[in-house]
């Protein structure tokens, strides 16, 4: 067994046709998402450009889905209430956009659960909608180019 088992969920249910697995934690765009979200806590927005605009306002929420649903996943495979190893489904990552988006932009901020400043945005839900399509996408990459080559993944 691999020294990052402990990373990926037992036992590998994988779909025959399907030979891409999901990796969880060790998936490269929820470590771009994480790369990206260190060097914009710790030294973009203490940059000019930083402290207002997109990099203040929006990026993180863009990176919500990259960065918190695969652990979300990961941990939803080893409760035994996800049944496979695939790449997020369109379903999965709505779901979960929707959830966050009620709990960030309503209830934490109407309640202020977590923070006192917490205010309700909805661009940051379309935030997080925009950031889930495109990691969606990304995640899928492999089951479009297969289905463009004539292959049928489905």
């Amino acid at each position: 067994m691999s020294s990052n088992s402990w990373l990926l969920p037992r036992p590998a249910a994988i779909e025959q046709r399907s030979g891409h697995r999901f990796r969880y934690f060790a998936d490269g765009l929820f470590i771009a998402a994480v790369l990206i979200y260190l060097v914009n806590r710790f030294w973009a927005k203490k940059t000019t450009w930083g402290r207002t605009g997109f990099c203040h306002d929006y990026l993180n929420d863009v990176l919500l889905i990259p960065f918190f649903l695969p652990g979300v996943l990961w941990l939803h495979r080893r409760l035994g209430l996800r049944s496979h190893d695939r790449p997020p489904r369109l379903g999965e990552v709505a779901l979960h956009v929707g959830v966050w988006s009620i709990c960030f932009e309503w209830l934490f901020a109407r309640y202020h659960v977590f923070y006192q400043h917490s205010t309700a945005d909805p661009k940051d839900a379309l935030a997080y909608a925009v950031g889930g399509g495109i990691a969606w996408m990304i995640w899928n990459l492999e089951r479009f180019s297969s289905r463009s080559s004539g292959q049928s993944s489905s």
